[in-house]
């Protein structure tokens, strides 16, 4: 195999990797946003805060690092995620800063730093999931870019191009190679009506 041979399938290979990454960090992002859920990794996740009631900490719609904690692990100054039992919220995941804490670890009472009011329902000890870490920005980046009609349709296209430009040149092969085969196989018939008309003609001059 030549050197320009093994260049274009590493390059092929390449590319394949980079579109397979490339729609599974779109699926994961896209799933996150959706979901609200949070999925551990290595006892870390990242999450997204869709409302400004952390901010400045936490700016409106970005991604976090948290990392897994029970009640035990909690302090009073912490941002943590929990599942919240305010019936506003439907269970979904809340991100608040603990400013005491009650009934000897059993209860947190959480407040947003852009918050004028704490916390109508306390963070039970059960409903905790993590400790905030810092915040992703970048993530955050394609996160917002994602959450919106546009960032979605130039992905997409994105991953189309890089399917297209990927597969195109094999597939113009195919095409050329099944060209040249038809076209082979039309001077091959050509030959071979030319030699039967040959045939006929001698048999009738054999045969008067």
């Amino acid at each position: 195999m030549s050197e320009k041979k093994t260049l274009k399938k590493i390059g092929s290979a390449v590319a394949y990797v980079v579109v397979g990454i490339l729609i599974i960090a779109v699926a994961a992002i896209l799933f996150l946003n959706l979901s609200g859920k949070t999925v551990f990794i290595f006892g870390r996740a990242a999450m997204w805060v869709k409302t400004e009631s952390m901010e400045p900490v936490i700016p409106e719609k970005s991604y976090i690092l948290v990392h897994e904690a029970t009640a035990q692990d909690v302090k009073v100054g912490d941002v943590i995620v929990f599942k919240s039992d305010d019936p506003a919220l439907n269970g979904a995941l809340n991100t608040h800063r603990v400013i005491a804490i009650e009934n000897g670890g059993a209860e947190f009472v959480t407040q947003g730093d852009n918050n004028l009011a704490r916390d109508k329902q306390t963070a039970k000890a059960g409903n905790i999931v993590g400790i905030y870490e810092r915040n992703l920005p970048v993530m955050s980046f394609f996160g917002r870019f994602l959450s919106t009609t546009f960032g979605i349709t130039v992905i997409v296209l994105l991953i189309f191009v890089m399917i297209l430009v990927t597969f195109l040149p094999d597939i113009l092969a195919a095409v050329r190679a099944r060209s040249k085969k038809a076209q082979i196989d039309a001077i091959i018939q050509d030959e071979i009506d030319k030699l039967k008309a040959k045939d006929e003609t001698q048999s009738d001059h054999n045969n008067p």
